[in-house]
């Protein structure tokens, strides 16, 4: 019962405890817990454990980088992590304030600051502390990879608390923002022009100044240093807005009508990531097309051909050959980067690999 609960809080001095034999799993039971079992209302010690605590637990093992349980707490949103061995003997709790007080990189501090931010100042000084973050992990010598993972899960908070100030309730709840790029294949780093879409969901009636409240999430981000794209791919251009269906014909006839750059938008597409609202849209889209591509042999070279198309008429060693001549450089992105992100996409598109991230 709860009393005994308290009991133990005060012998072994700690303010959580894990509960054992919850239909999901392991549980836990904190002292937030505890003020929900007093304003219950049934006497606490007839009141038992299980039916408050909450669970099943987020677990890391003993030998799982700090980083990457850093942002384990920050996808699932919780404050404590279980260290728990294969065998299933429980190590002990990872708390979130004695790991990021442990990295002293202050991502902890970003996330409470983007979550308790009142206005859009406030968020924007945010904006600003994830640069300066990178910058501090890059000279702690952290992965990569890691911190592209960190950027994306901060940079998706600070993108859904800014859509929430700008957007109603009704159309956060009735569409899904997502973005796209290196953003959406969690690889971005520093900040990067915008590229972002919205869906809406099917019979919902978009508020009548639906142009007017993306222009301003345009601007805003745009305030925040994340430029604004210049070939227009933001929720500002009305061609990245649509229904579910609506959206879904005008990829598929990506997919199926090449023509000018249809297939690269179909590509940048395909990095789609939900950030805020009801990821289930964005998620029905894509799966109309990866339905359209399966064992469709032509729709997926057709796909990948945009390797060629977009790195130009001239070949790769004629590029490299000539790079002590002027106006012969060698685009990184174009020729090194983007074959292999796309040749990866292509694959993917093929297996049904929903990942974004190369």
């Amino acid at each position: 019962d709860i009393v005994s609960v308290v009991r133990l809080f005060q012998a072994q001095r700690t303010t959580n405890v894990l509960v054992t034999g919850l239909p999901g799993g392991l549980g836990i039971f904190t002292n937030t817990t505890l003020q929900r079992a007093i304003l219950d209302g049934r006497p606490l010690n007839q009141l038992p454990v299980g039916d408050l605590a909450s669970g099943p637990v987020v677990t890391v093992r003993p030998s799982d980088q700090l980083g990457d349980a850093m942002v384990l707490l920050l996808s699932r949103r919780v404050h404590r992590l279980v260290v728990v061995e294969d065998s299933g003997e429980v190590r002990g709790i990872l708390e979130a304030l004695d790991l990021f007080s442990f990295l002293a990189n202050h991502s902890h501090l970003i996330t409470v600051q983007i979550e308790h931010a009142q206005d859009l100042p406030a968020l924007a000084q945010a904006a600003v502390q994830i640069t300066r973050l990178i910058a501090a992990l890059h000279r702690g010598g952290t992965r990569i990879g890691l911190m592209a993972k960190l950027v994306q899960q901060l940079n998706a908070r600070l993108f859904e608390r800014a859509w929430t100030m700008v957007a109603p309730p009704a159309l956060v709840n009735n569409s899904c923002l997502f973005v796209m790029g290196s953003e959406g294949r969690g690889e971005q780093l520093l900040k990067t022009d915008q590229d972002n879409g919205l869906v809406l969901r099917d019979g919902y009636t978009a508020p009548p100044d639906l142009d007017a409240i993306c222009q301003r999430f345009s601007e805003v981000l745009a305030s925040f240093g994340y430029p604004e794209c210049p070939g227009r791919i933001m929720v500002s251009n009305p061609d990245w807005r649509g229904t579910v269906t609506g959206f879904g014909q005008r990829v598929r006839q990506w997919l199926l009508q090449p023509e000018g750059d249809s297939l690269m938008q179909l590509a940048i597409f395909l990095d789609a990531h939900a950030v805020a609202g009801d990821a289930t849209l964005l998620a029905a889209v894509r799966d109309g097309v990866a339905a359209l591509a399966v064992d469709n042999d032509a729709v997926l070279a057709r796909f990948a051909s945009a390797v060629e198309n977009f790195g130009g008429p001239a070949g790769w060693w004629s590029r490299l050959f000539g790079l002590g001549d002027e106006g012969r450089a060698i685009s990184l992105k174009k020729a090194g980067i983007f074959p292999i992100v796309h040749g990866v996409r292509s694959l993917a598109l093929a297996r049904r690999v929903a990942a974004t991230g190369t």
